[in-house]
This record gives C-alpha cells, sequence and structure tokens, in this order.
C-alpha cells in the first residue's frame, strides 16, 4: 500500500516522537557479528519454527532478509520500515499472538 510519509518512520508523529527520544546506541556485535544458527537448530531449541519479519521498505535490512532465507528462517515480507515494533504494534502484537 502506498502511503504518503510525512515523517522519517512510517508511524504517527507522536509514536515516533516517543521512540526518538527513547534510542540508545546499539552494541557493534549486534551489527557485526553474522547469525550462524539455521532454523533446524533454532526451531528445536524454541520448540516452533522460526519466524522473521523482513520490513521489506528499509533496503538497508536486505542482506539480513537473505541470509534470514539462507537460514531457513519462516520470512514475512512486510511493507514497513525497522521500526514496525512501534509503528505497527498492534499488528504485531496480533502476528506473534498469531504464532505463538
Amino acid at each position: 500500500a502506498n502511503r504518503r510519509r510525512t515523517n522519517p518512520l512510517d508511524m504517527a508523529t507522536e509514536r515516533q516522537e516517543w521512540l526518538l527520544g527513547r534510542l540508545s546506541d546499539m552494541p557493534l556485535a549486534a551489527v557485526a557479528s553474522p547469525i550462524t544458527v539455521g532454523a533446524d537448530i533454532l526451531s528445536d531449541v524454541i520448540g516452533r519454527p522460526v519466524d522473521y519479519i523482513a520490513a521489506a521498505a528499509d533496503p538497508t535490512m536486505a542482506a539480513h532478509h537473505d541470509r534470514a532465507r539462507k537460514l531457513g528462517w519462516i520470512v514475512h515480507d512486510w511493507d514497513c520500515d525497522h521500526a514496525l515494533n512501534v509503528g505497527r504494534a498492534d499488528e504485531v502484537g496480533a502476528f506473534l499472538r498469531e504464532r505463538g
């Protein structure tokens, strides 16, 4: 869906202000340490298939989405940016409850 964006992030101004006021630095290891565990092992650990929501509207994340696919994770392509847990909290919550 093509929505006209008035904010840098895909969310209401109030939510964006809330999020930006609470951001902190990300540890370097989060972006420098590759995930090496495939869906087979991780599924055994968590007791269910591995789901990954790909924020398709965020081109900087494409390599991560490809890696999740290569690891055998179930990739769900969503038309959203990387801050979907705030901008689309209701949808994320419903997805998580459904996947249980």
